[in-house]
């Protein structure tokens, strides 16, 4: 049996706009597809590295830790104007799970699992490393408020200073996952996004925590 892990909803930027990821902390296979959902990249990464978003497509970030949170900041451009269709009707044509050993597999839209390896023509390798760090007290903070629902859009976090602009439960993405209905029966929170906004250079710093677990297929 497998199981689908953990992601945020996965969007593209309409018009190509640059996207930075560096992630903060755990694991992440980030997935990526292209706007006619046919040429499609998996970056696997770990604390401290770095790789850019190919303009136009559609991504999300996978945790693919076993207990951890995926933590990941993001910078890209103030206005930047996103899409959601159409992975909402047909979602993405590849995504990552995991087998009852915790093995990671591709699982592509033709229904074939195959071992996630370098060697897989979808898999691409990171070329940048950050050693800049977040304090992981903050990260649990975060966590905690949302788990207890004191976290609302649109406000600040009173901590960081950041805006919160996504909380997800599983439940209200059902439909980028495999199993929708599984999914919709899920009622934990997927992933937390908050902005710190840098007006003075119209840019967005974003960070985005995605808890672990996993959707059975």
């Amino acid at each position: 049996m497998f199981e689908e892990y953990f992601h945020t909803k996965g969007n593209r930027h309409v018009n190509g706009e640059f996207e930075v990821y560096r992630v903060v902390s755990g694991e992440i296979a980030f997935v990526q597809t292209s706007p006619q959902l046919k040429e499609t990249t998996v970056t696997i990464a770990k604390e401290g590295d770095m790789f850019n978003v190919i303009p136009y497509y559609f991504h999300r970030a996978v945790n693919i830790s076993k207990d951890q949170p995926l933590v990941t900041s993001d910078l890209r451009p103030l206005n930047t104007e996103t899409s959601y269709s159409p992975i909402d009707k047909e979602g993405f044509p590849i995504n990552v799970v995991r087998d009852e050993k915790r093995n990671l597999f591709l699982w592509r839209k033709e229904k074939q699992a195959v071992p996630l390896k370098d060697d897989l023509p979808e898999v691409q390798h990171v070329a940048h490393h950050s050693y800049i760090r977040i304090d992981q007290a903050l990260i649990n903070d975060i966590i905690k408020d949302a788990k207890k629902g004191q976290l609302k859009k649109g406000d600040t976090h009173k901590k960081s200073g950041y805006i919160v602009s996504n909380i997800q439960k599983i439940s209200d993405i059902k439909e980028y996952y495999i199993n929708p209905a599984v999914a919709a029966k899920i009622s934990e929170i997927a992933y937390i996004t908050l902005d710190g906004r840098l007006e003075e250079i119209n840019i967005i710093n974003g960070l985005t925590i995605v808890l672990p677990g996993a959707v059975p297929i």
